[in-house]
């Protein structure tokens, strides 16, 4: 027999309020446990990464600035002859874009079959893009 106990709204909600059962499930659950029904609760997720394109960044490094000076042949540094030189490295960096789906639902039901007499608690879909650096998908 499963027992569970909603406390009322004044106070802190239950772990089982967070997930999603309301006072007709409880009521459903317990009335079915009391028969002496099994009641088991299930969470079933589902995530899809699917590859949707491949792209090239180009990465810049911050700026380097050399100096040269050139010395003249009686060993003096040669105030005219200072050249400035500014070096930048641009790197190309591949980015794969991967599309990820997660679905998930936590449900009770009875009996051995998950699908008879199926009660939803909470269900939940989302999707994000998500960049890598490799042509690996994301896990």
């Amino acid at each position: 027999m499963m027992l569970v106990i909603l406390k009322s709204p004044q106070t802190c909600p239950t772990p089982f309020e967070f997930l999603g059962l309301t006072q007709q499930h409880l009521k459903k659950l317990l009335e079915l446990s009391s028969s002496g029904t099994a009641v088991s609760v299930r969470l079933e997720s589902v995530e899809i990464v699917s590859f949707v394109r491949e792209t090239v960044v180009d990465v810049e490094s911050p700026t380097t600035v050399s100096e040269i000076t050139t010395v003249r042949s009686d060993g003096q540094e040669s105030s005219s002859s200072v050249t400035t030189i500014s070096d930048k490295i641009v790197t190309k960096v591949p980015q794969f874009i991967w599309q990820l789906e997660i679905e998930y639902e936590l449900f009770a039901f009875t009996g051995t079959d998950p699908r008879k007499d199926k009660m939803v608690l909470q269900r939940r879909k989302a999707s994000q893009e998500i960049i890598t650096s490799v042509k690996k998908p994301p896990q």
